[in-house]
Formats: C-alpha cells, sequence, structure tokens
C-alpha cells in the first residue's frame, strides 16, 4: 500500500474529510464485493454471473455513495450519460474551498494505466472541467477523483484493493493516486492479525464498531 503523487492533495483530503469517511468507503466496498457474489453466484450459470456481477455490484456501491454522502452532509446525484441510456452518481464536496467531485470504477487489477480503463466520457469530461492546477490550466472551479477498486486474483468475491485516484485533464495519467485502506486507518503494523483472511479489513471493521 502506498501513497503516490502530490503530497498537498492529499493533505487537504485528510484536513478536510474525517477519517471515518475514507473507512465507510472502503467498509462498503467490500460488503458490497461480498454481496454481488453471494446473491447472484448461487442463482445463475457461471457464464451468466460472470457477467451479472459486475452490474449488481456497481448498483449495489452507487446506492451506498448516495448513503455515504448523506451521512456526512455532502451532496449526492445521479447523472445520466451523454446518450442518456446509463447514469452514475457523483458525491461532492469541498476541499480547501475548491469543489471535489467523486465517482466510483472498478478494475482489475492495480496497473492504473487510464489506457486501460474503460472509456466514458463523463469522465473525461469531469477531468477536463475540474482542473484548477496551474501547469494544466486556470479555468474550472475543482478537482476530479475516482474510488478505484477491485477483487483480487485469489478471491473474487472480496475486496483485494482501493484508490482514490485524480486524474490529469486528459485522464492519460494521474496527478495523485491515494491508498483507500490508509487514508481509512490501515497500518503495516495493524495487518498482522492471526485468523482472517483479510486482516486490512478486519481492522477497518474493528474500528467501525468501536
Amino acid at each position: 500500500m502506498a501513497h503516490k503523487g502530490n503530497i498537498s492533495l492529499l493533505n487537504s483530503l485528510t484536513n478536510s474529510l474525517p477519517q471515518s469517511f475514507f473507512r465507510d468507503i472502503v467498509f462498503n466496498l467490500n460488503q458490497c464485493h461480498q454481496a454481488a457474489w453471494s446473491h447472484i453466484e448461487p442463482i445463475f450459470s457461471q457464464p451468466v454471473a460472470k457477467d451479472l456481477i459486475p452490474h449488481y455490484r456497481r448498483a449495489l456501491f452507487e446506492d451506498r455513495m448516495t448513503e455515504i454522502a448523506r451521512k456526512y452532509g455532502l451532496s449526492s446525484r445521479s447523472v445520466k450519460n451523454r446518450v442518456k441510456n446509463a447514469s452514475h452518481v457523483e458525491i461532492e464536496t469541498m476541499v480547501d474551498s475548491k469543489t471535489i467531485i467523486l465517482t466510483a470504477l472498478a478494475v482489475k487489477d492495480i496497473s492504473f494505466d487510464l489506457t486501460r480503463l474503460r472509456t466514458a466520457q463523463f469522465r473525461k469530461t469531469l477531468a477536463e472541467d475540474a482542473w484548477l492546477f496551474e501547469e494544466f490550466s486556470n479555468s474550472g472551479n475543482g478537482f476530479y477523483g475516482v474510488i478505484l477498486h477491485g477483487a483480487g486474483p485469489e478471491n473474487k468475491n472480496a475486496l483485494d484493493f482501493a484508490y482514490l485516484g485524480f486524474p490529469y485533464a486528459d485522464c492519460k495519467g494521474w496527478y495523485g493516486r491515494y491508498d483507500l485502506f490508509l487514508l481509512a486507518g490501515a497500518s503495516a503494523e495493524s495487518e498482522i492479525i492471526e485468523d482472517t483472511a483479510d486482516p486490512k479489513l478486519l481492522k477497518i471493521a474493528l474500528q467501525k464498531e468501536e
């Protein structure tokens, strides 16, 4: 686990949003990964389940995003794509008097190569509109972040990694990429817990219960 990219943006995030916000994101992501498998796999054949699980998982977490936003007094909205055949949820918050818009995206691995991610016009438009960094643009009104998450190769029904990434305006690289496990409070020491398949998540679950 590691943070990479602009440190000032990372500090602004951690100073403006409570650790419990990031903890709730990770906790709910894992629940949605698990629920998608447990609800779909017993009902459908393997090929059908494989196709359906990502859509069901996405729907579960998009609803959870709205609940998390409400819990922390943040704005959320469901936005149609350009051709009006699908929608996505956006969370909006303020960091250092600048607007941050967050969406979510499941990815297959942690390569974080934006050229390999699914193309979505709304994602590119948000990145272009949001940029305020002087080396790229002097227009816009904030930052655009993507909650990147995925399962591991050996355990498809549980969250393996989760990052908060801020793409450049051209969506060809990352200005900052921050590990949500670390933002949620997991540490190298806390990961060594006996009798659990996923100590990072156990640590976060225990913190939620305190």
